[in-house]
């Protein structure tokens, strides 16, 4: 609830963003927080609580200061940056994007998210490469394929997102499947843990990376059911025949089909986004009471994208090399 007088801070960025680029939908995200033993090693095991986080749909209005700067050293080319972002209150977010009450049955615990931190994240979508409405077939069933109608190269491809919902009850996503053109061999399946993670109360949204993932990594989605307890669900990543999507170039190699497969029929899926992903982390945050918090980010990630293409027919062909790094840090 707003007060009166007080800044609606996600109603005034969602009306400028019909006249303004400035305004962005962006995807916030946490890594998961290890702990230490006695001798100072570090604890693999992420204790309840401490689970990372991934938020999608979060409103943002970015007043730049130097959004983007290059250089080049030895280790390679970077693009870099830093800007101002305005974003709602947590309470805010809470309730208008995961649909959390401050009390209530459904009340996420969500103990990791009661304030901002430091070196938090929020990735911007810079560039949609591919998109579709829907996949194409019947909606409520089990399986969904998004196909990628020409040979997209993967060098620029960062994270995915679609939205879900279920024809009558809950459901779970159970696997997601990105491919490449050598059909079955090559792929990074994302896989989600045993408990239900949408259902038809709305659409769920699920934002997941795509490239500099490695095997195990995991994604922590925030599921929030119409009644009952919310809950972290997490889906961890496996790779077979090394797939890597920063070496497709669009020719040899590339992109076709990402499947989406549900626990049961039911599933319907809409708004596929293959996008570049603008990194800004979160250096310094001023909280405005309840209305609204203005942060401090920095962009320390962002190859420029002739550079991922050097790098991938550096791969291919080594007599026109060398090229810089593709990463600089």
């Amino acid at each position: 609830m707003v007060k009166a007088g007080s800044i609606n801070m996600a109603k005034a960025i969602r009306r400028v963003a019909h006249r303004s680029g400035q305004a962005r939908k962006m995807t916030f995200v946490r890594d998961a927080i290890t702990g230490t033993d006695n001798y100072g090693g570090e604890i693999t095991e992420i204790v309840t609580g401490n689970e990372g986080l991934t938020i999608p749909n979060i409103d943002a209005f970015i007043a730049p200061i130097v959004t983007k700067t290059d250089t080049f050293n030895k280790g390679g080319h970077l693009v870099t940056g830093s800007a101002t972002l305005y974003i709602p209150s947590l309470e805010t977010i809470k309730k208008n994007v995961l649909g959390i009450d401050s009390s209530g049955a459904h009340s996420a615990r969500l103990s990791s998210f009661n304030e901002l931190e430091s070196k938090d994240k929020l990735f911007d979508m810079e560039k949609i490469i591919f998109s579709a409405d829907s996949d194409g077939t019947s909606d409520a069933d089990a399986v969904e394929i998004y196909t990628v109608t020409t040979n997209l190269s993967g060098f620029e491809v960062d994270r995915l997102q679609f939205k879900v919902t279920d024809d009558g009850g809950t459901n779970r996503i159970t696997t997601v499947v990105i491919k490449d053109n050598t059909g079955t061999t090559t792929t990074l399946t994302w896989t989600f843990d045993s408990n239900n993670n949408f259902d038809d109360d709305k659409y769920h949204t699920i934002d997941l990376p795509i490239s500099n993932v490695e095997a195990g990594d995991k994604v922590y989605c925030v599921y929030v059911p119409s009644s009952g307890a919310s809950g972290i669900r997490t889906a961890t990543a496996t790779i077979a025949n090394n797939f890597n999507i920063a070496d497709m170039d669009g020719e040899s190699s590339y992109l076709t089909t990402v499947v989406i497969t549900s626990n049961a029929t039911g599933m319907t899926t809409k708004d596929f986004r293959l996008y570049k992903a603008g990194e800004w982390n979160i250096k310094d945050i001023k909280e405005y009471r309840d209305e609204y918090m203005k942060l401090s980010c920095d962009k320390i990630r962002g190859e420029r994208g002739s550079r991922r293409r050097a790098a991938i027919i550096n791969e291919e062909d080594t007599s026109v090399g060398p090229f810089p790094a593709e990463d600089a840090y």
